[in-house]
Order: C-alpha cells, then structure tokens, then sequence
C-alpha cells in the first residue's frame, strides 16, 4: 500500500471520528495562552506554553502526550512535545503545557537565506 494511500485512509478515519464525535466534542477546543517561560537546554532554547483548555461539556477527556514538528514553508522551526499526562476535567479549564524546542541551525539559516 503507498504512502498516499495511507494517508487518504487515515485522513478519511479521522474524520469520520471527528463527525461521529462532533456533539460530544462541540466546544472541546475553546483555549487560550496562559503563560509563556523560556528556558534552555544548553543552547538550546526551549519554550514553554502553558495552554488553558476549557471544556464546557460534561465530558472529561484525557491527553496523554503529544510529539510532532512545527514547520513553516518547509523549514523545520521546532520540535513540539507534551508528556504530561491532563485530565481536562468536565465543566472547568485545566492547563497543558507545550514544549518547543527550537532548531537554532534551521532558524539562522532560513534567516539568513
């Protein structure tokens, strides 16, 4: 099976989930940015967002990590990461924080390009 086809089948579940789901999670992803820190790990800055997540429903769900890549135009900007287990508990607003760790080589040379 190609990677296309992959994709396709993928996207395709998703979105099937999405709209099954849909009155469940009508309202899940009303958000804001509460706090924003940097540090670093070495050189490397790393910044930390912390994400007020509201969740209106009488429904909890529970994130338990996320990883991924942010890009612009195809230059890799900063690797994203979550590893904090959050319970966004019914009727309240729980905070997850992001952590993007960010690729100083890609930054200076797409500046510098």
């Amino acid at each position: 099976m190609s990677t296309n086809t992959k994709v396709a089948l993928l996207t395709i579940g998703l979105l099937g989930v999405y709209f099954l789901n849909r009155t469940r999670t009508a309202g899940f992803f009303n958000y804001d940015i509460k706090r924003v820190s940097i540090s670093f790990s070495g050189i490397v800055p790393v910044l930390r967002f912390d994400i007020a997540i509201e969740n209106p429903s009488g429904n909890s769900f529970t994130i338990k990590s996320m990883n991924g890549k942010l890009y612009s135009q195809s230059i890799e900007l900063s690797s994203v990461s979550a590893f904090d287990t959050v319970v966004i508990t019914p009727n309240a607003v729980s905070i997850y924080p992001l952590y993007f760790r960010l690729s100083l080589t890609n930054l200076f040379g797409a500046a510098i390009a």
